[in-house]
């Protein structure tokens, strides 16, 4: 992964790489003359020659998450591309995500169902507008207090828009994270 920390991207100052997910890199940045962080999705560098998959599927992220307007789900910003790369603006979530909490091992039965309400919750309002997130897993989930953002809608099913899912998904193709996929989707994945 090149980090692009300290260059500009569409008018945001990257600051600091925060993930590497499957399709893109995260870093915490800046729009140029604001103090307000914002986090910075850019679709990983060997898929800009694959243009139609995953540029697709990047610009969809960006329609599912501009489609949602939930205080459980990390809402868009902003989105856009600038020569090859392609980005996508959100919030900054100042937290830790799910999975590195329990390996903390710090979570009581009674912050752990408060917690999943919240999870339950924004993704029924989803659901609710046609969008099914389809990776939910514990990187996807970022906590900080007691908040809880959903993060990485970049799989998402839009279910109003079947006609342009068409080229995007395919039959007896296995969608996700492996250890989170439903029993049905890991049959022969």
């Amino acid at each position: 992964v090149q980090d692009l920390a300290g260059e500009t991207l569409g008018g945001y100052e990257l600051e600091a790489l925060v993930g590497v997910g499957g399709m893109g890199v995260v870093y915490r940045g800046r729009r140029e003359g604001d103090d307000t962080p914002v986090a910075v999705k850019v679709l990983h560098a060997d898929y800009h020659h694959q243009q139609d998959a995953f540029v697709d599927r990047f610009r969809r992220e960006a329609q599912a998450l501009a489609s949602l307007d939930h205080p459980g789900i990390v809402r868009l910003l902003d989105s856009g591309q600038e020569g090859e790369l392609h980005y996508l603006i959100t919030e900054y979530v100042d937290g830790k995500n799910l999975a590195q909490v329990l390996r903390d091992g710090t979570l009581s039965l009674e912050r752990t169902v408060a917690l999943l309400d919240q999870v339950c919750d924004a993704l029924h309002y989803a659901h609710e507008q046609g969008v099914v997130h389809r990776d939910i897993k514990p990187g996807n989930i970022l906590i900080t207090g007691d908040t809880v953002k959903v993060v990485d809608f970049g799989l998402a099913q839009i279910t109003a828009w079947e006609s342009t899912l068409t080229s995007l998904t395919r039959t007896n193709l296995a969608m996700g994270t492996f250890n989170y996929l439903s029993p049905e989707q890991r049959t022969n994945a």
